[in-house]
Order: C-alpha cells, then structure tokens, then sequence
C-alpha cells in the first residue's frame, strides 16, 4: 500500500492526486487495506474540525467516504451520526441514499422504537445543523446548515430557488484539473445529485421521530402489508379459517397495534405471519466482505432469487448492478471475469438484460453498462 494514503495531506497536483487515487482503487479491493484505511482516517477525521474537511473534501474525506457508507451495517452509531454530518453531500455523489441506510441500519441494529427514535434523532440535528463544506462562490464558504437555512425560509420566490439550485449544482463532482483522473464521480448527474441532496434535507424536515416505528414497521414487514393491500379478504378467511388470528386490521390500524394484540394466539404464530420471508438482498450486498462473495454460494444465489421473485427482471438486475458498482468502480481483470460468470448465470435464470458490463472499443477496456 502506498503509504501517503495513510497520512493525510494536502495533494498538490493532479500527478500525485492521480498516483493517490489509483493507489487507493488497488487498496480497496484488497479487505484488510480497506480496513487499515478506514481505521486510519477514522482516527484523523474524529480529530478534526469539519470545516477543515474542505482542503481534503475531494481526495481524503471522499475516499473516507467511499469506505464508511460500503461498511455501513458495521458501523457504530456515533460513526453513523458522525456520517450525517460530515459526509452526506459526498456519500449521494457516490450513488448511496442516506434515508435507505439509516432506515436499514434501524431494522437490523435496533431493538426497540426508542433506539431508532434516538438514532434518527441525532443523524437529524446532525444533518440539520451540520457545519459541513459543501463549496465556495465569490470567496463566501457554504455549508450544510447554510442551505438548509435558506430552504427554510418560506419567503423565498422561485428565482431564490432556482440560484439555490444553481449554486448546488456548482458543487458537485470534483476541481476541473481531477475530472480526468476520477472516474465514476459524481455517481449520477449533477442534477441528480443536487435534487437526492434536497430530497434527503426535506425527508428530515419533515419527519418526525415519532414517525419513525410506522415507517420502519411498514418496510420491515412489507410482505404482510402487501398481502392486505392486494387481497385482503381472502387473507380474512384464510387466517380464520386457521385459527390463527381472530381478527385482521388493515395496514394503517396494524401499524397503531401491538403485534401481540393482532395476532393473539403463540408466539410461533406472531413470528411465522409478521416476519419478513424474503431477506434484503440489497442490505447484505452492502455487508460482504468482498463485492462478488454472495454469488459463490448456493445460498447467495438462491437469496437472490427470492428477493427478485416478484420483481420486474431488468429493474432487479439492474438493482444489483448499482450497488455492485459502487463496490467495483475501477474493474479489474479479476472482477470483469467473476461479472462476465456472474452473467452467464443471469441469463441461465431467465435475467437477460441488460448485461452488466460491456467492451468499450474507445477505451479498449471493459465498462459498466448503467
């Protein structure tokens, strides 16, 4: 591993931020230098004022990024509220979405209503009142908090907005002297970016944390909610029929019920009707080891397939290609052979298009094909 990685500085031209990079893409497919890495940044970082973050926003902290939000489901949660407020702006340009993490983490991680509730809590006030640099126009420093500011203020006309947005946009990606260098940054287009930002800004200002056990219920056990909504009756009298359940409310009056009072017969019965069947294939992507490890098992394949199911075949594939390229944005000869495998599978299930990557004739090199 190149050692400057691991000392934090100041790059001073596009040739070291070139060798920095690449050095970095070659330790993070490697586990135990990822690991080194993040260790090793997480100490500097937890030691520094974030609004000295700006003189290393597109080298070091976005790297630091990369590796916080591909570790996410292992985090502690003072590094998950810390992730709020410092890396937020950079983790939606690196294709991740902050509500889906923490609402993840929330259900595997948690184990009462007042957890989450407190968890959302702080990555709220956070995010709200972060002091994070986003850019710099005219020699004014613009922050997180500095936009949520404006956004807030109900007499803004439409032109505030549209400067507001223009200004955002200004901010995304890296300085125009790295753009060659970086690949696969920003993650989607400038404009995606900034609307993911303001999506994510509003989701806070709006949520309360007494929200937060009905949303979490509603996605946790979305298999039972979405056997209501589709064919309620015929679930009435199938559970009557058993005898499992004397009565069945629909989502809105579950979601404001103990479970024990819904389904009051055992406990196996609770558990064997409210818990999810499919597991969040997507989440455990996140948790592997190693980008590709799911697909060297029966198991991950047929976790895959259960997930996928009910799902349009393009959108699934799709789904995973995302979250794989996040892993793997520098492909090497090894990823393209397990991807090209991992294809051929695809197709044998039926999961023909699109394929995940292709040969691109220009580059003579191999690319991804979202």
């Amino acid at each position: 591993m190149d050692q400057k990685l691991l000392q934090v500085h100041i790059i001073q031209n596009p040739s070291e931020f070139k060798q920095l990079e690449d050095a970095f893409w070659i330790a993070y497919d490697d586990p135990a230098q990822r690991d080194q890495l993040w260790l090793e940044w997480l100490k500097y970082f937890s030691t520094q004022d974030k609004q000295n973050d700006r003189i290393v926003l597109h080298s070091y902290l976005r790297w630091y990024t990369q590796l916080t939000w591909q570790k996410w489901q292992l985090l502690k949660r003072v590094e998950i509220v810390d992730a709020f407020e410092r890396q937020i702006w950079l983790a939606i340009q690196l294709g991740f979405d902050p509500i889906d993490k923490l609402l993840s983490y929330c259900i595997q991680w948690s184990n009462t209503d007042e957890e989450s509730m407190e968890l959302f809590s702080f990555c709220k006030k956070s995010l709200l009142e972060s002091s994070a640099y986003l850019g710099e126009i005219n020699g004014k420093v613009y922050t997180i908090k500095d936009i949520v500011t404006r956004m807030n203020n109900k007499k803004m006309d439409s032109f505030g907005r549209s400067q507001l947005y223009k200004e955002l946009v200004n901010f995304v990606g890296v300085p125009t002297a790295y753009q060659a260098v970086v690949q696969h940054f920003p993650f989607f287009s400038s404009e995606e970016c900034v609307n993911n930002f303001i999506d994510v800004v509003t989701f806070f200002q709006d949520t309360k944390k007494n929200d937060l056990p009905d949303i979490l219920l509603h996605l946790e056990h979305d298999d039972w909610y979405e056997l209501l909504e589709k064919d309620q009756e015929r679930v009435v009298q199938e559970l009557k029929n058993s005898g499992q359940a004397d009565i069945v409310l629909t989502p809105h009056e579950f979601s404001n019920q103990p479970i024990s009072d819904v389904f009051p017969k055992t406990t196996e019965i609770i558990q064997e009707v409210a818990t999810p069947k499919k597991p969040n294939f997507l989440n455990q992507l996140q948790t592997n080891k190693t980008p590709l490890a799911w697909m060297q098992s029966d198991e991950g394949k047929s976790a895959f397939l259960t997930w996928a199911q009910d799902k349009d075949k393009k959108q699934a594939k799709q789904s995973v290609a995302k979250e794989l390229k996040k892993q793997m944005l520098q492909l090497t000869e090894e990823h393209i052979q397990k991807l090209l495998d991992l294809d051929t599978w695809f197709q044998s299930q039926g999961y023909t298009e699109p394929d995940l990557i292709f040969f691109d004739e220009t580059t003579t090199s191999f690319q991804w094909n979202i």
